[in-house]
């Protein structure tokens, strides 16, 4: 009993530590997540794709692997359930499912008769934010916790008085009858979520057993032992165990209140992102000074971003010039001076001064948002090759119990310490409760969980967005080849205009020609480096009035060319006609009839230009140029260390591919590559049997990427441009790849470590609970069994913390 004392002690102590000292503990997240079809159908929320419909579902009554296990079972059996994805930080699961089939309500009785409660719909940041903080659990199980300790003390006590003191024998069974009222209040009520939580019964009829199912089955075993023995013997004399099963309460209630600690304390990060998204709930509106609720804002808006505020939407600044914080998103840490013509991402924080800002995205569709989803669906993913893992957790109480039986019946077949048939039960069922406290499989489940949420973790610092989660992990650490595009990955897409001029017969003035050019690009001068320097190169022309203006003019029949460029439609404000605008290569205005010169005099072959068309007449031009990044040369040379191919894939000029080949030393596939013969490039790759990632920053790049093992999108202005990429890098710096897989082969070997680690201390906390140490003087006791079983999950989290704090330290330069 000593023992118990002790660990229930230093269990209080460390306990106390982290509430105190807030320690700052990675973000190694308790995950234990489901996918149980093929993603066939894309899942995001409210989502439809011929009969097929995609809907988020709020779970709640999760605690653990077996939980999720229990959900995927009842919901992945309902006709027509195409794809189902449950996440346990976030109570959640995503259901694609066939509408014609089956309905919501459907889901949602599967879910309930699986003994959980379910809401269609999404939290607000608020709720997420207290959900990943476990605020209600954690001052539920912190007043369980206190009040068990003084109970079972104090039991523990009175037992330990019993013993040491000549009492009479009324004050024995007064002693004994305050021992067994502690013991029965602590192990019934102050553990009364253990045994709700063990005996949820599926539709009512079928129990799903979970790892509360072991610790109630214990608690009972050990209770109805008790009343047994009081039964046969007396109160007075009758050996009890009251004060040992109330101390395993107690270990049990404080093993799972430090794991909620560790759980918040490790999704801090995540956390982080919400809280930056309850901070935009209001903004101010230029127009009347007003202030309106950020998710009322609409594309166009003038919005003014005050000195120390959250920018809630994604924008482009007018008026003003200000230092902006972008490191909570691209992991940057000096702040970005920002000016007019340049993009604000939500979810920065605007530094020093006021800054008129232009609305290009609403809330919902703006970076932090896309942000968030995507750290989300990582949450979603699983590892392929956690299948035995999952297997292996959904077997183990089943196998524990009989296992449990088996040794109970050993037990009491081969005692002989005593001829008493009631004194071998008891023996028999000390080891029976043992081993149903030490068994636990949560080490196992969160093996690869916290290794590859370790690694998400260092890559999140970085500015690096893995949306495909550990599957994506898992490919970086066995990619082949790895093939880039020129623009804006190979350079640094920080185009700027070299040469502008107007064809011979234009009759457009300037003012008004920059207005439409402004008006066209503005839509994707966020998300393509060409757009965006001609978009800023045509707002710095304009005065401020004639920003204004641009503002407010009207755009339609709005049409992206993938690998060519835009048309469109524009209105200027006071104008009555419709202006149909072309803005892209040669090859797009010549397909719509319209005639273009070589302004450039043959430049034209190592320049980017961009030529501008009016109602169909060609207009005018600009040419831009780019520079190599510098530490494109490192980085190609590094990846060739790792054994790996690179190549270089674009869709610009034969040139301009051969100049940026030759000074890098990298192949070439092809020059002047279109987005669907990039795509096929990709293919024929993967079909002679390489791992293949395609880096780019395009819109170009997607259906590539889309093909390719890894999809990397290196973002230049922060935003996402499709679900192609499942790597975002938001930080416009090459060198965060190999950073990247770098992390990824280490989160690999990490999880492979913690895997086995966790088999084998399992098997060796059920061995010694079965009493396999006994020969050499190693006893196991329910309650030290239960210490096994709540530190079981901390040494896999204190292995993947010390692997985070080595991946944190990972920089470039060190990788090579």
């Amino acid at each position: 009993m000593a023992c118990c004392v002790i660990t229930a002690y230093f269990m209080n102590r460390i306990i106390k530590a982290c509430e105190l000292l807030d320690i700052s503990i990675v973000n190694i997240q308790y995950n234990d997540y489901g996918d149980v079809h093929s993603a066939q159908h894309k899942t995001t929320s409210g989502e439809k794709k011929g009969e097929y419909e995609a809907m988020r579902f709020n779970i709640n009554g999760m605690t653990c692997a077996a939980c999720t296990t229990a959900i995927e079972t009842a919901v992945s059996s309902i006709p027509g359930v195409d794809r189902l994805t449950v996440s346990l930080p976030l109570s959640r699961a995503t259901v694609t499912f066939n509408n014609s089939v089956t309905s919501p309500a459907d889901i949602i009785r599967a879910v309930e008769g699986a003994g959980y409660n379910a809401q269609i719909g999404e939290r607000t940041a608020e709720q997420n934010l207290e959900l990943l903080q476990h605020i209600k659990e954690l001052r539920n199980l912190r007043a369980a916790f206190g009040n068990s300790a003084v109970l079972s003390s104090l039991a523990t006590a009175l037992e330990q008085v019993r013993a040491w003191m000549n009492l009479p024998p009324q004050w024995i069974l007064f002693f004994n009858s305050i021992t067994m009222l502690l013991g029965v209040y602590v192990q019934l009520f102050g553990a009364s979520w253990i045994h709700r939580n063990a005996w949820r019964r599926r539709g009512g009829l079928e129990l799903v057993m979970t790892m509360d199912t072991l610790i109630s089955l214990s608690l009972l075993l050990g209770l109805s032992l008790s009343f047994f023995n009081i039964f046969l013997r007396g109160l007075s004399v009758a050996q009890t165990y009251f004060a040992s099963g109330s101390f395993l309460a107690t270990i049990i209630i404080g093993g799972r209140y430090l794991d909620l600690l560790l759980k918040r304390k490790s999704v801090s990060a995540f956390s982080n992102f919400f809280r930056l998204q309850s901070e935009t709930a209001n903004v101010r509106i230029k127009k009347g000074e007003t202030y309106l609720p950020a998710v009322l804002l609409r594309p166009q808006d003038e919005v003014i971003i005050e000195p120390g505020s959250i920018i809630p939407c994604d924008g482009y600044v007018i008026e003003g010039t200000s230092l902006v914080d972008v490191s909570t998103l691209t992991g940057e840490l000096m702040p970005a001076t920002k000016k007019p013509g340049d993009f604000l991402m939500s979810g920065t924080r605007n530094l020093t001064s006021c800054l008129t800002v232009i609305v290009s995205m609403e809330q919902r569709e703006s970076s932090l948002e896309k942000i968030i989803e995507g750290i989300s669906s990582a949450t979603d993913e699983k590892a392929t090759s956690n299948g035995a893992i999952d297997t292996l957790t959904a077997y183990f109480v089943r196998t524990v119990l009989m296992i449990t039986c088996l040794s109970f019946c050993w037990t009491y077949a081969t005692t002989s310490l005593s001829p008493s048939s009631f004194d071998r039960i008891n023996i028999a069922c000390e080891r029976a409760m043992a081993i149903l406290a030490a068994a636990c499989p949560c080490a196992l489940g969160l093996a690869t969980p916290s290794a590859v949420m370790a690694g998400l973790d260092a890559g999140w610092s970085r500015g690096i967005i893995l949306t495909g989660g550990s599957k994506v992990m898992e490919s970086l650490e066995k990619l082949t080849q790895v093939v880039m595009d020129k623009t804006g990955t190979l350079t640094e897409g920080r185009l700027s205009v070299c040469k502008s001029g107007y064809s011979n017969n234009h009759s457009i003035a300037m003012s008004k020609l920059c207005m439409y050019l402004c008006v066209a690009e503005r839509h994707d001068a966020r998300r393509h480096p060409i757009a965006r320097v001609a978009f800023q190169w045509a707002l710095s022309q304009l005065d401020d009035e004639q920003k204004k203006l641009q503002n407010r003019a009207e755009l339609r029949s709005f049409s992206n060319q993938l690998g060519k460029g835009i048309f469109c439609e524009v209105k200027l404000p006071n104008d009555t006609q419709w202006h149909t605008v072309h803005v892209g290569n040669q090859t797009l205005l010549r397909e719509d009839g319209i005639e273009v010169t070589d302004p450039l005099g043959g430049l034209e072959r190592f320049t980017t230009t961009v030529y501008i068309a009016i109602d169909r007449q060609y207009t005018a031009f600009l040419a831009l140029e780019d520079t190599i990044r510098p530490e494109a040369a490192s980085v190609i040379e590094h990846l060739r260390t790792r054994g790996m191919e690179v190549t270089m894939l674009t869709g610009d000029v034969e040139e301009e591919a051969r100049r940026v080949s030759k000074t890098l030393d990298i192949d070439a596939i092809s020059s002047r590559q279109l987005p669907h013969e990039k795509k096929a490039c990709i293919e024929s790759l993967r079909a002679k049997g390489h791992t293949v990632a395609m880096l780019g920053d395009g819109l170009n790049d997607l259906p590539a990427q889309a093909v390719a093992d890894v999809g990397i999108q290196l973002s230049l202005s922060g935003s996402f441009m499709g679900d192609a990429a499942g790597m975002i890098i938001m930080s416009p710096n090459l060198g965060r790849l190999p950073e990247m897989l770098e992390i990824a082969r280490m989160t690999m070997q990490q999880s492979r470590r913690n895997i086995k680690w966790a088999a084998l201390y399992n098997i060796c906390a059920i061995s010694l609970a079965m009493g396999v140490g006994e020969p050499w003087g190693i006893k196991v006791d329910a309650s030290i069994a239960a210490t096994l079983m709540a530190f079981s999950s901390a040494s896999v989290l204190g292995s993947s913390l010390l692997s985070s704090r080595e991946l944190r330290k990972i920089k470039f330069s060190e990788t090579i």
